[in-house]
């Protein structure tokens, strides 16, 4: 159970960042193509575009200031060109890493092809690392839209991630971490309903004093039938909440095949489902404990 494992779950360490970065231009838009991009491209059109989402990340992030560029309302973009995205970083940290120094409300997106949005997927190790396949920390904040994430996307230390439109949430090849995993201060927003594809320790796992805020009128929709979960599709621990807002519901076709228990609380975790029933509003084949317990 996610109980006994949660209490040898350690931080990732980010050491200080040494490499060269490029000073960004005054505009929004980078393009990142891993089969004919080069990391020493300008990123700045498909035709001149990076080979690695990290790459992508480091470009926008870590050299300047974007207030200087009046850009911290608006939101640059990585645009991820198809193809299956595996090469981790310089630190073996996530195939993409953000932490640091992006300032203010600034939320840099990686998004996909909307009309394909699974042309694009971002694939973590299958070896045993429990290495995550997106990983934010330290006030970094990122934005998925139209991609496909195989692996566990993990916020710490007040990093932000939101979930955007049209997202496809694979099988998670870690029993460390779940799928959409706040740990130690993180936060996540699922802002739009992600499709499920496959399990994994759980789909919502909210850790030592961490927030999951699920707005209405998203939750998830199971597209594949027979999808596990070894602690629970959604479980809180160590004074974290996990908030579902009204109208939010994890359905779909495989929704009623979904194995495993429903919601778990443990250790001052709450799970607020805002007056409905967790055993209505989460799927699994176990009932989940009573809410507050």
């Amino acid at each position: 159970m996610l109980c006994c494992a949660v209490g040898a779950l350690a931080l990732f360490t980010a050491p200080a960042h040494a490499q060269t970065r490029w000073l960004a231009p005054p505009d929004t838009q980078w393009y990142v193509d891993g089969t004919n991009g080069n990391d020493a491209n300008d990123g700045r059109s498909p035709a001149t575009a990076v080979q690695t989402l990290q790459r992508c990340a480091d470009t926008v992030q870590y050299l300047v200031d974007l207030s200087l560029f009046g850009l911290n309302q608006l939101a640059p973009t990585c645009n991820v060109l198809p193809g299956v995205y595996t090469d981790y970083n310089q630190y073996d940290l996530g195939v993409i890493q953000s932490y640091g120094t992006l300032l203010g409300a600034t939320l840099l997106r990686f998004s996909g092809d909307c009309s394909n949005p699974t042309s694009a997927i971002i694939q973590a190790r299958t070896d045993g690392s429990n290495l995550p396949a997106v990983f934010v920390k330290d006030r970094g904040t990122i934005g998925l839209r139209c991609l496909q994430v195989n692996g566990p996307v993990l916020v710490q230390q007040t990093g932000l991630l939101d979930i955007m439109a049209s997202v496809t949430i694979g099988p998670s090849p870690s029993l460390i971490w779940g799928q959409l995993h706040a740990d130690n201060g993180g936060h996540i927003i699922v802002a739009h309903k992600p499709t499920v594809t496959g399990g994994g320790l759980c789909l919502l796992c909210a850790t030592s004093n961490s927030t999951i805020q699920v707005y209405g009128g998203a939750g998830a929709t199971f597209a594949t039938a027979g999808v596990t979960y070894a602690a629970a599709t959604a479980y809180a621990d160590n004074a974290s909440t996990i908030v579902i807002q009204p109208g939010s519901y994890f359905d779909g076709p495989g929704a009623p095949s979904v194995n495993g228990v429903r919601f778990l609380q443990r250790k001052r975790g709450g799970i607020d489902t805002l007056g409905v029933d967790p055993n209505v509003v989460f799927p699994g084949s176990i009932p989940g404990d009573n809410p507050g317990s």
